[in-house]
């Protein structure tokens, strides 16, 4: 088929990637995982409060649902859960919705230095039923986020990309791919936003967010080389690695990009790191709130947990320890960073130790580690 042609364009920003994705490209970050939708249709359907017939519609979903599952239909699953979501906000399942929820955005890195163009890929996550007569049109931006608890949306646009006309009508055996120049797009989060139209009708929008950082591949490097010369403190080595660990994480697809602090994550493993290499403990005799890590052997990873030590603590004495366990779609912050404090003031006035861990994964149960590892329990100490 012609290839895709980019439309004239007042900021003719982006340069097109025209051969095929190879395979393993096209399988790579960032589509969303099914136990997210599956979190996310819970979560919605839970909200809506179904009627008798919503309740025998989601039954019926449900069931659909448990079989595509049983015989491996991965994209049959992710329809179906998109499907729902709908349903439970309240509006009809028609062919337009089903295309825009099929669309996604993905791309090799969200954590990515400015100076240097990204490739990103206008794919589908299902085969949708729609019937389209023409090849699409597509039009790409950078945007700024949304602002305050529409962080994750687009807001201001910062930059045009692109409109492209020929794009395939079926992007998930012929996905669009095309590079973002991300040199005018300021630190911090930004939102890649792709719009596909048949003739003048908006079909759907797919967007994207990612992390631009000038120097962020030094930082790291200079990360992971400095951990593998540690030579004392070896379990102290995962306070060092767990920004490489995270953003590697990130970029298979194993965990959404969240709201990682990069420049605080980064000063924190940094500061670790200069401490190791001098031979000190980077948190003895340290009190109060802190930001650990571990090693979570079986697992292959870096997890992070709070801890929080009373400024009473004496290494000779004995304190008692609580474990605060999160709920679904929370994180080892949602205790010490809510409760107005709550949980920090009763340790501090009662003198305990406090640790919240993450529960393997935000959409996932604490002991469940994908690919079938077997989970063990690791135990935490005042180090």
């Amino acid at each position: 088929m012609p290839r895709p042609r980019c439309l004239p364009c007042a900021l003719p920003l982006l340069a097109m990637v025209v051969q095929l994705a190879a395979a393993d490209t096209a399988g790579a970050q960032a589509r969303t995982t099914v136990a997210m939708l599956r979190t996310q249709y819970n979560t919605v359907k839970t909200q809506s409060k179904p009627t008798a017939d919503q309740k025998a519609r989601f039954d019926a979903l449900e069931e659909q649902i448990a079989r595509a599952a049983r015989l491996g239909r991965t994209g049959e699953v992710r329809r179906l859960y998109a499907q729902g979501i709908a349903l439970a906000g309240g509006r009809a399942w028609t062919p337009e919705l089903e295309f825009a929820s099929s669309l996604a955005l993905g791309t090799e890195h969200l954590f990515v230095d400015r100076l240097k163009p990204i490739s990103v890929r206008l794919e589908q996550i299902y085969t949708p039923s729609i019937e389209l007569a023409q090849p699409l049109l597509v039009r790409v931006a950078v945007h700024k986020p949304g602002a305050g608890a529409r962080a994750a949306q687009v807001g201001e646009k910062i930059q045009d990309v692109g409109a492209f006309e020929g794009v395939s009508r079926d992007l998930i055996d012929d996905p669009f791919l095309f590079d973002v120049d991300l040199s005018a797009v300021p630190d911090g989060r930004a939102i890649v936003r792709a719009e596909a139209f048949e003739g003048s009708q908006s079909l759907g929008v797919a967007t994207l967010a990612i992390e631009v950082h000038r120097g962020l591949g030094a930082r790291l490097q200079q990360l992971e080389g400095g951990a593998l010369q540690v030579n004392g403190f070896p379990a102290l080595r995962a306070e060092v690695l767990y920004p490489v660990d995270y953003l590697r994480n990130v970029d298979r697809g194993t965990i959404a990009i969240g709201q990682f602090d990069y420049e605080r994550e980064l000063t924190m493993a940094e500061r670790a790191l200069a401490s190791l290499q001098a031979g000190k403990d980077p948190f003895a005799g340290k009190t109060g709130d802190l930001k650990r890590h571990y090693a979570f052997t079986d697992a292959g990873e870096v997890m992070p947990y709070r801890l929080y030590v009373p400024t009473s603590y004496k290494a000779e004495r004995t304190y008692p320890l609580i474990v605060m366990l999160h709920g679904n779609g929370l994180t080892e912050n949602a205790f010490m960073d809510g409760y107005n404090g709550e949980l920090q003031r009763l340790a501090e006035e009662r003198g305990y130790i406090v640790v919240t861990p993450l529960g393997y994964r935000v959409d996932g149960g604490f002991g469940y580690v994908q690919r079938k590892r077997t989970a063990s329990c690791n135990s935490v100490r005042r180090t």
